[in-house]
């Protein structure tokens, strides 16, 4: 989770917080949502949450370049 951001210690804040955010939301979309939907008796498989996955994550991506922007000018 934190690998990425620790690459970038010289980069500029603005880089620093999509890529931290990025990490931790990859990390809780995971953690938090694969447990529950395999735990109800919804007709998913792995795979299919893992796509789910990736294109959660993918989505965060221009969410948190938004909210680094609009933060920017604040």
């Amino acid at each position: 989770m934190f690998f990425p951001t620790g690459m970038l210690g010289d980069a500029p804040m603005l880089s620093r917080y999509i890529f931290g955010v990025t990490s931790v939301s990859g990390v809780l979309f995971f953690a938090g949502s694969i447990p529950c939907i395999l735990a109800t008796e919804i007709p998913v498989k792995v795979p299919h949450l893992v796509l789910i996955w990736i294109i959660r994550v993918l989505l965060s991506i221009p969410l948190a370049v938004l909210v680094a922007h609009l933060g920017q000018i604040v």
